[in-house]
């Protein structure tokens, strides 16, 4: 694409994002992320690829100059700064942003598994609703557009100079491991008894049955919240991918969401934060879900899945 175009696009997709975060609620965060407020947590937590996590906040480590730096921190930043940073700047949630952009592009570019890659193996963008919203559909271009830009001055996989990727995408993993799930192996490992898991306040049922904040919990329905776990994004609460140095896909991971998600609630100020509330899986439903996707994975690599 026409570089001149590309940026009419941006700055026309900033405009719409920024107008789109403008909430009463905003935070203020210092450099090192400490600070924070208008969390909003009612669901499963960001993605941390099987308990990698990035450190926010002046992290001085490389980065390139350019124009995909300078779309991040003046156009990207803004737009996702308030929605996104008033959890991902603060922990125990996975820190990709700090309180400046200079010091969320140094983040998110050190964060591990890495982020920057085309859109279709970028975990910030292949994430959809999850503990927050899903970023609205001018946070999700503006962001699809800097990582293009940024795997084109980088020389990534798929970037402007390179040829697309020989292999799988992460999107297309995900499509993968989902017709690899089945039904049976749902019932066999237990994962019918999931949904009736108790929290401090309740049943998962109780606030995840019409699968809010990205995660299904249907006791009623066993069967339903099978198959809607096997759409996006309800899948990534199973299973997350990593890419390499080049930008490409590496693997699928399993994501450990639903096990780790009570246990993060624990460093929550349950006071003051809106947090998700704790909860420990007991060790039969721990088993459950690692059953559950190790089969699942021993099915995808072996191939055969037809999406």
């Amino acid at each position: 694409m026409d570089r001149s175009i590309l940026w009419g696009l941006v700055t026309t997709l900033s405009a719409a994002a920024l107008v789109a975060c403008t909430t009463e609620n905003t935070f203020t965060l210092t450099d090192d992320g400490n600070e924070g407020g208008g969390s909003s947590d009612d669901g499963n937590g960001g993605d941390s690829s099987n308990g990698g996590n990035g450190s926010a906040g002046g992290s001085t480590g490389s980065s390139m100059p350019g124009g995909a730096r300078e779309m991040f921190e003046t156009q990207v930043y803004p737009a996702i700064a308030t929605d996104c940073g008033s959890c991902h700047g603060l922990d125990p949630n996975p820190r990709f942003l700090a309180g400046t952009a200079e010091a969320s592009y140094n983040a998110i570019i050190n964060y591990t598994p890495s982020l920057i890659a085309i859109p279709e193996n970028s975990n910030l963008v292949l994430h959809g609703e999850h503990t927050g919203p899903a970023p609205t559909p001018a946070q999700d271009s503006l962001m699809r557009a800097w990582l293009q830009m940024e795997a084109d001055e980088r020389g990534l996989v798929g970037g402007e100079e390179e040829p697309p990727p020989s292999g799988p995408t992460l999107q297309e993993a995900l499509d993968g491991f989902a017709a690899c799930m089945t039904y049976d192996d749902w019932t066999a490992t237990g994962m019918n008894t999931i949904a009736a898991s108790q929290t401090q306040f309740g049943s998962c049922n109780g606030c995840h049955g019409q699968g809010e904040a990205g995660f299904i919990a249907n006791q009623i329905n066993d069967l339903d919240m099978f198959e809607q776990s096997r759409d996006f994004p309800f899948i990534k609460r199973y299973i997350s991918g990593t890419v390499d140095e080049n930008g490409a896909f590496a693997g699928l991971v399993a994501a450990r969401r639903i096990q780790n998600k009570g246990l993060e609630a624990e460093n929550c100020d349950q006071q003051t934060d809106n947090c998700h509330p704790v909860y420990s899986l007991p060790p039969n439903k721990v088993e459950a879900v690692d059953n559950f996707v190790a089969l699942t994975m021993e099915r995808y690599e072996a191939g055969g899945c037809t999406p």
